[in-house]
């Protein structure tokens, strides 16, 4: 079975005018979402956890997008999550011309396109 990859859209740092602590608030909501589509059977991409690099290796607000946006092509549904956030409005720019479906709720894409894995969390 082909398992699905998952783009994940969601606030991080709106262009870097979030504070730290709303960012790392940003990276949780999200590890929480990446997991659950994880126990769900699918595999999801969350560029949020470039965070942890950042927090190491600190680099440009569009250096992450460029990397973040490599990743849409190869993703073959978004899960845009709520919230406005400039990167996740060029991200959901970008995935309509590469990615054919969106979802809106983590329920509704588990819904639609999870499976359950034998034994799984």
């Amino acid at each position: 079975m082909n398992r699905l990859k998952v783009f994940i859209i969601a606030p991080y740092s709106d262009g870097d005018t979030l504070t730290p602590e709303q960012r790392v608030e940003n990276v949780e909501r999200v590890e929480r979402v990446a997991i659950e589509l994880m126990d769900n059977g699918l595999i999801p991409f969350a560029p949020h956890l470039y965070h942890y690099l950042q927090e190491k290796f600190p680099r440009t607000w569009q250096f992450w997008m460029d990397q973040t946006l490599e990743w849409i092509r190869s993703c073959e549904v978004v899960l845009r999550l709520p919230g406005e956030t400039a990167g996740g409005e060029r991200e959901t720019k970008l995935a309509e011309a590469y990615v054919k479906e969106f979802y809106y709720t983590t329920e509704e894409l588990i819904r639609e396109r999870g499976w359950k894995r034998p034994g799984g969390a």
